[in-house]
């Protein structure tokens, strides 16, 4: 069962787009992750910043990107996460670099 709530996943996925997307271009995988969340990601900003409300069992435009996202980095997704910080500290893998590009 996830213990990041709902709201959370939002909140990550939704500060990964706005601060990363943009970065991701100079790195294939993550570059491909993004255009594949085209979708998923500013949803997940857009009910982060509540412009947006999901509606009940629409949960899986956010559900598969996070997934995704913890696969990519290599951890949980049913853990509990406070912050995208929080996912890249547990990560044994680098994090996408802010600013890099």
């Amino acid at each position: 069962m996830p213990k990041t709530p709902f709201s959370k996943k939002c909140a990550i996925l939704g500060e990964l787009w706005l601060f990363y997307r943009e970065d991701a271009r100079n790195d294939e995988a993550w570059s491909e992750f993004f255009r594949w969340s085209d979708v998923g990601l500013p949803l997940a900003y857009t009910i982060w910043q509540d412009i947006a409300v999901i509606k009940k069992g629409q949960e899986n435009y956010i559900n598969e990107p996070w997934n995704t996202f913890c696969a990519m980095i290599d951890i949980d997704p049913n853990a509990n996460y406070s912050s995208l910080a929080d996912c890249f500290f547990v990560s044994p893998n680098k994090p996408l670099e802010y600013g890099e590009g």
